[in-house]
């Protein structure tokens, strides 16, 4: 059961299909203060790796220093406390807060996760995370024995597409005609475009 002592905070900009009530959970019977949701980082990543020690505890953020490197997910559970620890004005949790809680030997601890996770923060990896999830659940209905619709095409309500024409890797939002003869791919097309024949 969540708290009103607790609070989650999640970025805007992921995908992911974590089950909240597993974190909860954890960062109830671990007493966390602050609880961040990690996976295995990978090298060569752009992320800004958070070190893990053996036994849970965030030990800091960084590609060097002690503690394993994890890639942070962006999701987190806190104590409502943790507000008051957050300086007025412009801030970053973790660039202005968490280490100066882990400073201060708080329990700021890591949950390891398996589950699906993607950072779509450009609008190519918008467009690639949300193929990937299409694709992802286009294999689903297929194992269920459904008919998927066609993959590489993500359409909002009242769409058209003209004779002739091939769409693929695309988004469509609401509203978007294409015309015939059309060739169109790698791309997001706003609600209200029209693409002429």
């Amino acid at each position: 059961e969540f708290k009103p002592d607790h609070i989650v905070v999640i970025n805007g900009k992921i995908y992911s299909d974590l089950e909240l009530s597993s974190v909860l959970s954890f960062h109830c019977r671990k007493e966390a203060l602050v609880t961040l949701v990690v996976i295995p980082f990978e090298a060569g990543s752009s992320f800004n790796p958070v070190r893990v020690g053996v036994n849970g505890r965030v030990l800091g953020f960084g590609p060097q220093g002690p503690g394993k490197p994890y890639t942070f997910t962006g999701i987190q559970m806190m104590k409502h406390q943790v507000l008051g620890e957050i300086p007025s004005g412009k801030s970053d949790l973790v660039k202005d807060v968490y280490p100066t809680l882990i400073e201060k030997q708080q329990r700021v601890l890591a949950y390891v996760s398996s589950n699906l996770w993607y950072e779509c923060s450009t609008p190519w990896r918008y467009l690639q995370g949300s193929l990937l999830l299409r694709s992802k659940r286009a294999t689903e209905l297929t194992l269920q024995k459904e008919q998927p619709a066609e993959c590489g095409l993500i359409a909002g309500t009242g769409c058209s597409i003209g004779i002739g024409s091939q769409v693929r890797d695309t988004i469509l939002w609401e509203g978007v005609e294409i015309g015939k003869n059309c060739r169109v791919s790698n791309a997001i097309i706003c609600s209200g475009v029209r693409i002429p024949d």
